[in-house]
């Protein structure tokens, strides 16, 4: 299952959209928007299990929406988490994780916005 991360993350590297850095020692991805804001999800796997955590920073709080898209077989369904969170001086925070089966295929999409409605970081391509 790596290997597909390693290709998600090539794909959006070489669009301009990521940097993409993996540790297979680790069995993990991060995939990071460039920019001074970043957001971005961390990938691991784990008995028959991915874990996806998002990330946020900054120096100004705000929300944050992250949407999985799951396919498996002839279906598929999004899954949708949203909320507020406060940033932590420009450290990462966790904005909001999740399971997947490791016989899905999967996109995510990331956003984060200020409280005035203002852009902090937007991740929303979709593989």
């Amino acid at each position: 299952m790596l290997s597909k991360l390693n290709m998600i993350a090539a794909v959006f590297a070489s669009a301009g959209f990521l940097a993409a850095v993996a540790d297979e020692s680790q069995g993990e991805v991060l995939l990071a928007e460039a920019g001074p804001t970043p957001c971005y999800i961390t990938s691991s796997e784990n008995e028959g299990a991915i874990y996806l955590t998002a990330w946020g920073s900054g120096e100004q709080s705000g929300s944050y929406r992250m949407v999985v898209t799951q396919r498996m077989g002839g279906g598929g369904f999004d899954i949708v988490q949203e909320g507020d969170f406060i940033a932590n001086a420009g450290e990462p925070v966790i904005l909001s994780d999740m399971e997947l089966d490791v016989e899905a295929s999967f996109s995510a999409q990331l956003s984060t916005w200020a409280p005035d409605g203002q852009a902090i970081c937007e991740w929303n391509e979709r593989i």
